[in-house]
């Protein structure tokens, strides 16, 4: 072997172990396996391109210049289809069809005769460069919505880098310039190759990386059951709603629900009817929670919802109307009617602490429970005759869905 088609070797050989690599990838990590099969299939054809290059002048020409290029469009097919797939986007293979046979009626017509060598490489790489931009200009939005541009634009930038030296390839190509890809064996080329495969695949594995990051870090905060925040995630919020309200007297409420004879469902019908109730609820509320309120399975059968700019008045209608939601829906395997209890605090000035708040829901709940359940309370008595009002209205709505009654008590 010379020199060149040492090179040729080793970039046909990276590209041989990249695929292996996203090969275990897609075993190891099963979230990723439809989009690690896509580049494993991607990295393995660009090897199979290349090949020839390393292999001098033992193929056929028709090999090395014209089924080669079809196979660099097929590695680059993948890509951007993995890509689509990772984002779970349609995946418009039409599209990737038309392209494919366009290109490869376009290099067999051409040829493997020297005199086309030109033109071939130009088509390739022009190709090439059209499936990078168009697969960039499909998952932008995606990716940005995702990891935000700052982060995204790490991820595109070797991207970017590959289209713009293919489609300078292209244009050097059609203006007469040396062999630079497709059945060309320069050394710059071959470098270049290495170099790239090596950033792309670094940017393909730590956009898989970033996916998995977030979704640890969301599992670790959020209750795999109802998917809200668990206890531990939902401390947070509490905590900048306690200081906005050092800061400025800022209102606030906390909602404590809880699932009415729960052990009763779970004894009649199994813990999966159990568990379905609690997905249920869990729904409702995230369903009905306002941009900037926050909900979050707080203990085994046992909701909290924070209600930012809300006073005892809007913290007792939206607590009637989840109790009328709750009863109106009917859960899975369960007969009968679901309630829940519930508890309100609203913030007040002797309060110390949020734990001090929600000490005081938690009263609230356990009044509500002794009093009968199925029923709203509200720890103190700091609604007056806005709140009586407010009671009023709601159990008179209440009771002609014929959902639910209406009972908010004051403690």
């Amino acid at each position: 072997m010379n020199d060149h088609s040492d090179v040729s070797a080793i970039v046909t050989l990276q590209l041989v172990l990249y695929a292996l690599a996203w090969m275990g990838a897609a075993k190891v990590v099963p979230a990723v396996r439809h989009t690690a099969h896509h580049w494993a299939a991607a990295f393995a054809l660009g090897a199979a391109a290349l090949f020839p290059l390393a292999a001098g002048n033992a193929l056929s020409p028709w090999f090395s210049k014209c089924l080669s290029g079809v196979l660099l469009v097929l590695s680059f097919t993948a890509v951007a289809r993995g890509a689509r797939a990772f984002h779970r986007m349609r995946l418009p293979d039409g599209e990737y069809i038309g392209v494919l046979l366009a290109a490869a009626t376009a290099l067999f017509a051409l040829g493997p005769d020297a005199v086309n060598d030109s033109l071939r490489s130009a088509i390739v790489a022009g190709v090439l460069a059209l499936i990078v931009v168009r697969s960039m200009i499909a998952t932008w939005e995606p990716t940005t919505a995702e990891f935000g541009r700052v982060g995204a634009w790490p991820l595109f930038a070797p991207a970017l880098l590959l289209a713009a030296v293919l489609a300078g390839a292209a244009v050097w190509r059609v203006r007469g310039g040396p062999p630079f890809v497709g059945s060309m064996v320069e050394l710059p080329a071959m470098v270049i190759l290495l170099i790239l495969g090596a950033v792309l695949n670094v940017s393909l594995a730590a956009l898989l990386a970033l996916r998995l990051r977030r979704e640890l870090y969301h599992q670790a905060r959020h209750d795999a059951m109802t998917g809200l925040l668990d206890r531990h995630a939902m401390r947070e919020p509490l905590e900048e709603e306690w200081s906005r309200h050092e800061r400025g007297a800022h209102v606030f409420s906390l909602l404590m629900l809880d699932v009415d004879h729960l052990r009763r469902v779970n004894d009649a019908h199994g813990l999966r009817s159990g568990d379905g109730v609690l997905a249920m609820v869990a729904g409702i509320l995230e369903a009905s929670r306002r941009p900037t309120d926050r909900a979050a399975r707080f203990g085994g059968e046992e909701f909290l919802v924070l209600l930012p700019h809300t006073d005892a008045a809007g913290a007792g209608a939206a607590a009637e109307r989840l109790r009328s939601f709750v009863a109106a829906a009917r859960a899975p395997g369960v007969a009968g009617p679901v309630t829940v209890s519930v508890g309100i605090a609203t913030v007040a000035a002797d309060d110390t602490s949020i734990d001090r708040v929600i000490e005081r829901t938690e009263r609230a709940l356990q009044a509500a429970k002794q009093a009968g359940r199925n029923r709203t309370v509200i720890d103190g008595d700091r609604g007056g005759a806005i709140m009586s009002s407010v009671v009023s209205a709601v159990g008179r709505a209440t009771t002609a869905g014929g959902s639910s009654r209406s009972a908010i008590q004051r403690r």
